[in-house]
């Protein structure tokens, strides 16, 4: 719902940018050409930077967003794979596994950011690690097989533990600073206001500036929404951790 708000506050700043320079174009008439040349020069300036950075956002945006969902399936797998060895080592990996499924469960909470429980089921879900390593510490394989499918599973063990560090980091992180949206705003308002300055007052001029204004909000909106994976209309799945946990055997 952020996300939506700041790119509404971005569409209404910029499409009256460019609404107040069609109301200015007494002065644009009145300059010279070399004074319109100039404004026209700064004009492309600022297209240039407002397009190349709002590019270079949404491929990093999109990049960052590829990798969360990357580290929600390797979590999925792994935990799958850590119950089937852990399975493998004997029954007295039982209460081990047991935490492990619970831990999943909890994690369903990450994807649900808004829930008020949220935070809490994490500090559950991190009891619950606590738990399990405990538990692991404690086994003795009893063969070769067993010490091995051990040493595989702590391997899994340590990179879960980090996936889930890193997504709840994730969940609690902020969004995109203030700074950076009021900078690109006002460098779009700028520029649509320069459109208007030079257009005449009609209503195809007055369209395009509402397209334009709507593009403009709309890559906003993008970059926000995938810079939150957890929140929002772009949320990520929470599928692959709810299969993980149809997958471990009870």
């Amino acid at each position: 719902m952020d996300a939506i708000l700041i790119a509404a506050g971005v569409f209404l700043c910029v499409f009256g940018a460019g609404v107040i320079g069609l109301r200015f174009q007494v002065v644009a008439d009145r300059a010279d050409t070399d004074s319109r040349e100039v404004v026209r020069l700064v004009q492309g300036l600022v297209s240039t930077l407002t397009a190349l950075v709002l590019s270079l956002l949404i491929a990093s945006a999109q990049s960052n967003y590829r990798a969360q969902v990357d580290e929600v399936n390797r979590l999925a797998s792994n935990v799958v794979l850590l119950d089937r060895l852990l399975e493998n080592i004997g029954p007295s990996t039982r209460p081990m596994r047991n935490a492990l499924r619970e831990g999943m469960e909890q994690a369903l909470q990450h994807f649900s950011p808004t829930n008020p429980l949220a935070v809490s089921a994490s500090r559950r879900a991190a009891a619950l690690t606590d738990g399990f390593y405990g538990a692991m510490i404690a086994i003795r394989p009893e063969n070769d097989v067993q010490r091995a499918a051990f040493a595989r599973a702590a391997t899994l063990a340590l990179d879960i533990a980090q996936t889930r560090l890193i997504m709840s980091h994730q969940m609690l992180d902020t969004a995109m600073p203030f700074a950076f949206v009021a900078v690109v705003t006002t460098w779009l308002a700028l520029l649509f206001f320069g459109f208007g300055l030079f257009a005449r007052r009609n209503a195809t001029v007055l369209m395009a500036i509402v397209v334009g204004a709507f593009a403009a909000s709309g890559a906003v909106f993008l970059i926000l929404e995938l810079d939150q994976p957890y929140s929002g209309l772009l949320r990520l799945s929470d599928e692959p951790v709810r299969l993980a946990i149809e997958r471990m055997r009870p």
